[in-house]
């Protein structure tokens, strides 16, 4: 539990103020003031984001091939100082980074080349470098979750006085598989370094990376030599109290902290504090007060009570003392008595204590000695690593110089070289606007006869725009009132160059309603043309749609005929299967052999057309020999169903059963009907669209019955076909068959004479 800050915080935009300089940099960041927000640097116009969280998720949703050439820190808070469109007011807020770092460099090229490449940006080139140039004492540095120097309540604590005061960070990096952090702890007599390893998934955290962040921002001015070794990982109760004393220094969770590792040397650093600071005495611990948060806010001393009560209590005591000064004479002599009964018993016990003293004595004296002995040991080894690490810093130093150097020299090339296309630029812009004006001269004429008849739409679109006109106007003035107030708040030497500004910003927003009003002509333009053409589009529709009516209403003539043709084909099958059952009824009573009958159709013939039309509900159409692909269109709308599928020799059985199960339905569908069977119904219905390998659908209980009825007819019919049997049972079967096919369901015959059209033979040695 972090103690929460007291000191109120007042807008300096508005009357508000706050507890917390975070809630400042909320209210800031929010409207109606947004003055926290930032520039995309990348895209192809200006857009601003209200804070750089969100400038952060753009650019990695949009230009993550950008940000990955950038430094780590580009996109970091500080950071964010060179991109913002209100550089003085983020600065009270937020710190800036070092103007000499790589990320701020890379920031401040990013921007001056967005500003060459948009050209019509809000702020121009002049007022971004001026809002660089901000004063120095405006940075009032970011204000971190750190907490506020404790209370000092009285109580003692073993650990927050030596641990959290102590603990110092001295080094941190991030990295996959190598984020770590090196502690420097100073309990006065010893000084200890320790290794933090961090968890990676503390990287995937944005919350928690930018505290991090933020602390690496903060050690610029810390120097640590690195020398030191890392071996002894701790563990047990010194881990449980420096853990919690650590994620709260990095202001992170406790779960990210994977390991922690201290050095084998007990003085790795100088010890001037130790040798020359005394020990300050310690306070007598309080076990109830062993904490390393600060949970202290609503405590307060008891010693406040107590002098508050001290005179009346005062006042009571002179009134008892008398009473009870004979009593304490009493307990006196008393004590007096007991005190030489004892001085007898210790009598013999003295010698043995001055004995033991003299011993302690002389190995405490052996001891110092030693400690002497390793203490000037340890100052010289100390001496000669402050050697070493004073030449790795002069070393450093020099390298840092050096780069400082290079880095300077590029960003002076590139500014010079963005001044150079900068001229170029505007000398091609005055070259093109003359030519855009001599254009405009010869369009003057050519206009002039259309805007007689767009007078009057003209005049109405122009009420609208100076409504709009008028609205915006009123944003504008809300604007100024308040740029106005917050120039009063600001010195006078600045008064004189402010008011030039806003001249400037004055001349910009003319020129951008000028700019506007010639968009808005060329949207009305666009829309004219744009409702033109879905006109156009409406009555090709129309005349498409009457053409599919009337090809449909032929369609409709034509099936209407073959309907009528094929009641009275059969008409006459019935007239003939009359005179052929009686011509078999004379055979059977002269006992003459079966073998054709009426022209010759043998009972194979019979039962191969029975299979090819299919008599649903009693028996489905046989399947077909299926070899190629795509032989035959089922249907044409709303989409082209062509069978059997493309690549259907390489499906699995379950891929050639779905697609039997789709074929049906949209043939089923296309007929006009809804679906009115189950789906084992309707697959038979479209049997003979089954291809080979296809897997065999379950049915359920409930239709297991006439399933099987259906299979035993079918089953009838194969074995009639492939055995070519002729006798008087198989003659009766296949009549007492043809006469019941005449009330089948007749839907699927369209299809089935386009499939024997292409003489497609029936399937029967394989799956039924």
């Amino acid at each position: 539990m972090r103690p929460s800050s007291q000191v109120e915080v007042k807008c300096w935009l508005c009357p508000m103020t706050f507890r917390t300089r975070r809630q400042l940099k909320n209210h800031l960041a929010a409207a109606p003031h947004k003055r926290l927000s930032v520039v995309c640097v990348w895209c192809p116009e200006e857009k601003s984001y209200r804070r750089m969280v969100d400038l952060k998720e753009h650019v990695m949703a949009n230009h993550r091939s950008k940000i990955e050439i950038m430094p780590y820190s580009f996109l970091s808070e500080n950071n964010g100082f060179w991109m913002s469109n209100y550089p003085e007011t983020y600065a009270k807020v937020i710190s800036p980074s070092n103007e000499n770092s790589q990320e701020a460099m890379k920031a401040r090229i990013e921007v001056l080349e967005f500003l060459n490449r948009v050209g019509n940006t809000n702020r121009k080139k002049e007022d971004w470098t001026l809002g660089w140039k901000c004063p120095r004492e405006m940075v009032r540095g970011t204000q971190e979750e750190e907490v506020d120097q404790e209370k000092t309540n009285g109580s003692y604590s073993p650990t927050r006085p030596t641990i959290y005061e102590g603990l110092a960070l001295q080094q941190l990096t991030l990295g996959l598989g190598d984020s770590t952090a090196i502690f420097k702890l100073d309990l006065g007599v010893s000084i200890r370094f320790y290794q933090i390893s961090l968890n990676d998934l503390v990287l995937r955290d944005h919350k928690m990376l930018d505290a991090l962040i933020r602390r690496m921002t903060a050690l610029v001015n810390i120097k640590y030599a690195g020398s030191h070794t890392f071996s002894a990982s701790i563990d047990g109760k010194l881990k449980s109290i420096v853990t919690p004393v650590v994620a709260r220094k990095l202001s992170i969770s406790e779960e990210y902290i994977a390991d922690i590792k201290t050095s084998d040397e007990l003085f790795p650093g100088k010890q001037i504090k130790a040798i020359t600071n005394p020990l300050s005495p310690l306070k007598t611990p309080s076990t109830s007060d062993i904490i390393l948060e600060d949970d202290s806010d609503n405590e307060e001393p008891e010693i406040l009570n107590e002098k508050a009560t001290s005179p009346k209590k005062s006042k009571k005591t002179e009134n008892e003392g008398e009473k009870n000064g004979e009593k304490r004479k009493k307990k006196n002599n008393h004590q007096e008595q007991k005190a030489k009964k004892i001085k007898q018993g210790k009598g013999d016990k003295k010698q043995d204590e001055e004995i033991r003293l003299k011993e302690e004595e002389q190995r405490k004296q052996e001891k110092q000695k030693q400690d002497e002995e390793m203490r000037l040991k340890e100052e010289e080894q100390k001496r000669r690593e402050e050697q070493k690490q004073e030449e790795i810093r002069l070393k450093e130093e020099e390298q840092k110089k050096q780069e400082k150097r290079k880095q300077d020299e590029e960003v002076r090339l590139k500014e010079a070289e963005l001044k150079r296309k900068e001229k170029l630029k505007q000398e091609e812009e005055i070259r093109r606007k003359e030519e855009e004006q001599r254009k405009q001269e010869k369009q003057k004429q050519e206009e002039e006869e259309q805007r007689k008849q767009e007078k009057q739409r003209q005049e109405e679109e122009e009420q609208r725009k100076q409504e709009k006109l008028k609205q915006d106007e009123e944003v504008r003035l809300k604007e100024a009132e308040q740029k106005r107030k917050e120039k009063q708040k600001q010195e006078e030497e600045q008064q004189r160059t402010k008011e030039q500004k806003q001249e400037e910003i004055r001349l910009k927003e003319e020129e951008q309603k000028k700019q506007d009003k010639r968009k808005q002509d060329e949207e009305v333009r666009l829309k004219e043309a744009e409702l033109k053409r879905k006109e156009k589009q409406k009555q090709d529709e129309e005349i498409r749609l009457k053409g599919e009516e009337q090809r449909k209403q032929g369609k409709q003539k034509q099936d209407e005929e073959e309907r009528l043709k094929e009641e009275k084909r059969i008409q006459e099958e019935k007239h003939n299967e009359e005179s052929k059952r009686k011509e078999l009824e004379a055979s059977e009573d002269q006992d003459v052999d079966c073998t054709t009958l009426n022209g010759n159709v043998t009972a194979r013939e019979r039962a191969r057309t029975l299979l090819r039309k299919g008599g649903m509900p009693l028996f489905p159409a046989g399947r077909r020999e299926w070899n190629q692909e795509e032989v035959i269109p089922l249907i044409t709308i709303p989409a082209v169903v062509s069978w059997p599928p493309k690549n259907w020799k390489k499906m699995t059985p379950e891929q050639k059963y779905f697609n039997w199960e789709y074929a049906s339905i949209a043939l089923e569908l296309n007929s006009g009907k809804q679906l009115q069977f189950s789906k084992e119904e309707l697959l038979l219905k479209y049997h003979f669209l089954a291809l080979p390998g296809t897997k065999t659908p379950t049915g359920s209980e409930e239709n297991t019955m006439a399933t099987k009825s259906r299979f035993y007819l079918y089953q009838a019919l194969a074995y009639i076909i492939k055995s070519d049997k002729e006798d008087a049972s198989t003659v009766q079967t296949l009549k007492m068959l043809e006469t019941a096919v005449n009330e089948r369901d007749n839907s699927t015959d369209d299809v089935i004479k386009r499939i024997d059209a292409l003489d497609i033979p029936l399937r029967l040695g394989e799956d039924n």
